[in-house]
């Protein structure tokens, strides 16, 4: 079976989740607490640090356990059925799609390095989109090589370019 180290995640990765069995939308939550929806939306997606005393509002807002999201330790939540959402989310964001994911591991290293890039590069794309984007860094970088310490120097570039990409499409320009 599948299965992330959550410390090994990004922490904001962790803040969305937990976020994401409350409230649908970031807005939705940084107004349920009044905090500004530009300072969450900048925690969230990593633009911006967390102060402690933050995190602690959050993770308490959100009934999520605080080492999980600062560190990643034990479970976010307590009640089985929320910590099973989280498990079937990250399980299914970044199962791999095809049979030559699974040659010989998953690189949790070159994952942590996509999940950072996608997330720095501030947009809010919705779990199905980061899939497909991780699924095709991951291809990309795969067939570039099949060493680990060579995937871990194209990860960063190759996610880049699938971004850039992206960006391209959304804006109804013609990729070159």
């Amino acid at each position: 079976m599948f299965k992330i180290n959550y410390k090994e995640l990004p922490q904001n990765y962790r803040l969305r989740l937990a976020r994401q069995c409350r409230f649908k939308k970031s807005k939705e939550f940084a107004e349920s607490i009044g905090v500004a929806t530009t300072n969450y939306s900048s925690h969230e997606s990593g633009s911006r640090g967390i102060r402690d005393s933050m995190l602690k509002k959050y993770c308490t807002a959100l009934e999520a356990n605080y080492a999980w999201v600062k560190s990643g330790e034990g479970v976010c939540y307590d009640n089985p059925q929320l910590q099973g959402l989280i498990d079937e989310w990250i399980t299914a964001e970044h199962k791999p799609q095809t049979q030559e994911f699974y040659l010989p591991a998953f690189n949790t290293e070159v994952l942590k390095v996509i999940i950072t890039k996608m997330h720095a590069h501030n947009k809010n794309y919705t779990p199905a989109e980061e899939a497909a984007i991780i699924a095709k860094a991951y291809a990309e970088i795969l067939a570039v090589s099949k060493d680990e310490a060579e995937q871990l120097q194209v990860a960063d570039v190759a996610t880049t370019a699938i971004l850039k990409f992206l960006d391209t499409v959304n804006a109804g320009k013609n990729p070159s």
